[in-house]
This record gives structure tokens, sequence and C-alpha cells, in this order.
């Protein structure tokens, strides 16, 4: 078997080497431009320079070659100027195989500016317009095993099998429904590429290949016993009615990955448009089999008016509430998913707030008509967002959707260790010296907090009210710490605001 290449965190900084390896074969046709801007996009918003991110860019058709090596340009003008002038190399094949393995033994190399033996991490961005016309299996795996991270784009053209084989990690996965499609992932692969702690990386599991099969994956199911309460909040408005087929099939898939039950992960569907319009409660199906066939039910309510900021404030007051199946008093992680086509009529900024305070980690996922600014707005941060062109696109999103329910990328392990320290060194400091608090109010308002690494997952969530000090104390013990099976840690801290006297 192959070993899994799991390495301890590597000291990144501000530096990174990156690589776009690009289909440059006839195939591409006119379209290469859209390539060539996606790729000044993407440097554009990177820190660029000979001790920051390198840059490297290599086409590939019949053979690979190289437009310009992580040294050939020491300066963001420079790079820009040199993929300005990328032309089109041309080819009838597309061996990425090949290509694969040149990225490795000539490109990401000490003497073509790679910084690998200097423990800067290794990013490959692949994009494709077609499958492969060589086996791309074992170049893939060995790319990962030596440290390489890569990113693969492919259209629909592309075989969704050779996309998870290229990519590092499902979630590195981008579909697109064809090259025009490459704005819709560029924002979610910057985001990525520059916000992935080492810690991140260094808990990551590859996707490896061996004899065509997968070796090593991130699993999607919840282990047994993972609570969630999960609301879907779909558009249901006419002008997306043709698409609401693809909507409601992406909840069935999802909801065929969660272990769905009364006592594990709850789920509740809201449509919305003038008004919000209930499909079922958290608590209203107590099998995964009852969810399953009420979500096959679902029809396109219509309505002309897309009201987002209602519907939210909707499902805030109405949905994630105990009485309604929710198990938010009992530090349940709480989940809105919002699948939009449109820009709200209304406004949504005090809706959405009102929910992340209420400890509702909100993830956004939008259509092209969708407003990108309002999607972040709603979402819990920009990484929780996912664009796709259309709603036929959404099962290229669904592993993301599904990994940040789990928790796999709510929060980065250096936000969380700050508030940690900020709470912990308040703790201190109250227990030590309360008249140094007298009549201070201290309003902690963080929702759902979940990281996730290898062996450990820490949950913050609800701040009950505490009027004193010496009520503190007891509250002590119940918020640190209980072990459950496979080296799980859940830290639970209490209260959303309290005033010491």
């Amino acid at each position: 078997p192959i070993p899994c290449p799991c390495w301890p965190a590597l000291t990144m900084g501000p530096r990174k080497d990156v690589v776009f390896l690009v289909d440059g074969s006839d195939g591409v046709g006119r379209e290469f431009p859209i390539i060539q801007e996606f790729i000044r996009r993407v440097v554009e918003s990177l820190n660029v320079g000979e001790d920051k991110i390198r840059i490297g860019v290599v086409q590939y058709g019949d053979y690979a070659q190289a437009d310009m090596y992580l040294n050939t340009h020491t300066t963001k003008e420079g790079v820009l100027n040199a993929v300005r002038g990328l032309r089109q190399r041309g080819g009838r094949q597309r061996n990425l195989g090949q290509a694969l393995q040149f990225v490795s033994q000539d490109v990401l190399t000490a003497a073509r500016g790679s910084r690998k033996g200097e423990n800067v991490q290794q990013f490959l961005i692949v994009v494709s317009s077609g499958s492969s016309t060589d086996d791309i299996r074992q170049a893939a795996t060995s790319l990962k095993q030596s440290r390489v991270l890569p990113f693969s784009i492919g259209t629909r053209d592309v075989n969704p099998a050779e996309i998870q084989m290229v990519s590092y990690v499902p979630n590195f996965a981008y579909p697109v429904d064809d090259l025009p499609g490459l704005y819709t992932v560029q924002e979610n692969l910057i985001n990525t590429l520059t916000e992935l702690s080492d810690d991140d990386i260094a808990g990551l599991r590859p996707v490896l290949t061996y004899d065509g099969n997968l070796f090593s994956v991130i699993t999607s199911t919840p282990r047994e016993g993972e609570k969630r309460d999960v609301v879907f909040l779909i558009d249901g408005t006419t002008a997306v009615r043709s698409e609401f087929p693809a909507i409601r099939e992406m909840i069935s898939r999802v909801v065929e990955k969660l272990d769905v039950g009364l006592d594990r992960v709850r789920i509740s569907v809201v449509q919305h448009s003038d008004d919000p319009k209930l499909e079922f409660l958290l608590n209203e199906f107590s099998t995964k089999d009852e969810v399953r066939q009420a979500v096959t039910k679902l029809r396109s309510r219509g309505g002309n008016s897309l009201n987002t900021g209602r519907a939210l404030e909707y499902v805030g007051k109405t949905i994630f509430q105990r009485s309604a199946g929710s198990r938010i008093e009992d530090g349940v992680p709480q989940f809105l998913i919002l699948v939009t086509g449109g820009k709200s009529s209304d406004d949504v900024s005090i809706a959405a707030d009102q929910l992340k305070k209420s400890q509702v980690a909100p993830v956004a996922i939008g259509s092209r008509n969708a407003d990108a600014n309002e999607l972040k707005q709603i979402s819990l941060k920009p990484e929780l967002v996912y664009r796709v062109d259309n709603f036929r696109q959404l099962p290229g999103v669904e592993t993301q959707l599904i990994d940040s329910i789990l928790g796999k990328r709510i929060l980065s392990s250096s936000l969380m260790a700050q508030k940690l320290q900020a709470l912990l060194a308040l703790l201190i400091s109250v227990t030590s010296s309360s008249t140094l608090f007298n009549n201070l109010t201290c309003n902690l308002i963080e929702c759902v907090w979940l990281l996730s690494s290898m062996e450990t997952e820490l949950k913050l969530s609800s701040l009950l009210t505490h009027t004193t000090a010496n009520k503190l104390l007891p509250l002590l013990s119940k918020c640190f710490v209980r072990w459950v099976a496979g080296h799980q840690i859940w830290l639970t801290l209490l209260s959303t605001s309290f005033r010491m006297s």
C-alpha cells in the first residue's frame, strides 16, 4: 500500500510557490485568452515577489512546455507582463499525465526557483478543458507524495473522476461548465490559496490513486452520533423555477451523505421568494427515509420578489427555536444553507448579523445572478460562499458544502487560538482580581466556530449570562474538557455576555 504523505506543518509565512499548469491544446480553440485572463486575475490578488509568492506557468498539449519558471521573474509587474504575453502552444492531444511529471521533475526544482527545500509550500493549479489522453494516476499520486498541493479545475468535458484524481483533496476540485465559467471559482480558489494555514495543510488527507482506485479520501460522512441542525433556505421564485429540480436533487444528495436522524443530524427546508414558506421543521421527521421522501415532494412555490432578508429573519425567529426542533440551547451546531439565484429585494444585513449572534453558521450558495457582496455579508465567513454559473453545477460544490457542515472549513487555527487566548486571559483576570472588573460588561459574541485538524476538533458555542465572578468559577469545570472516542476534544465555552459586580 502507498503510505499517506502526512508531514509536519511547514513554515509558510508569506512565501509560496505557485505553478499554473494550463491546457494549451488545439481543443481550447479561441478561448485560451480566457485562461490567460484567469491567471492574470489570480496573480493580481497575490503578494508576488522573489521573497514572497513566486509564479510559474506551464502549458500542456502533446507535451508540456514551460512559459515561465518560478525564478524567471522577480516582481509582480514582470510576472503580469509575461502572462499578458502568453501564446497558445497547441497540440492535438492532452497529455496531462506527462505534464504532471514534467512539473514535478523540471519545474518544481531548486534550479528552476522552487523553495521546497526551504519548507515553502508548493501549489499547482491545473486548468483542463478536456479529459487527458494519457494516464494521470501515477504522476498525480507522485506529486501529492512529494509535498505538492494540486488544485484541479475542469470543464464539463473533463471526466469528473479525473478532476478529483488530480486534486489534493476533494475541496481542491473545481468543476465548471466551460472556460468562461472560470470566474465562478476564482474567488474560492484565491481564498483557499491565501488563507490555508500550516496547521490546515498538515491536517489534510490527500486523495491518492493506485491502479485506478481512490486510495485515501477525506470522508464526508459524520461519525455516528454527531449532531447537527441543518436548515436549507432555498430560492422558490418563478425566475429559477426551471432549475428548481437541480436544487431539490442537491438537497437529496446532501441528505444521503449525512447521518440523518432525530438524535443525530436534523434537516429542515424553507423556500423563500415574496415571503418565506415552510416545507418541514427540524423535528418533523425522525428518520432519513422520511426526510428523503419529503424532499422528493418539494415543488417551487413561485413568486416575483426575492426577499432574502425577510426569510433570514423568519428562520431565525421560527426555525432555529427549541419549539421547532432546534437544539441550539444544547450546544448542537446550527447551520443555514442558503441557495439563491438573485440579489435580494430587501436588506439582508441586520437579519444575517442576528443569525450569527444567535449561534447560527450561514453558508451561502449563489448562481451567477446572485450578488457576491450580499453572499459574503450573509455567510459566516468568505470561504463559506460558493458560486456556480447555474444550479445544474451544484454537484461541484457539494463536497465543500458537506465539509462545511461537518466543521472542516469554519475557522483557521490561528484565529481560534487568538479567541481562546483572549477568553482565558479574561477568565484568569476575573478569578484573581474581581475588583478590576467591577461593572464590566464583556460581549463575547461568537456563534458556532468549529475547527478541525488531524485529530482535534474544538467547538466554541454559546455563552450564557452570569452576573458575578463567584458564579463563573463553578462553570469552569463544565467548560474544559471532555474526551470522546477518536481523540476528539469538544470544548464548549458558555455564555453571550456576562457582568461582573
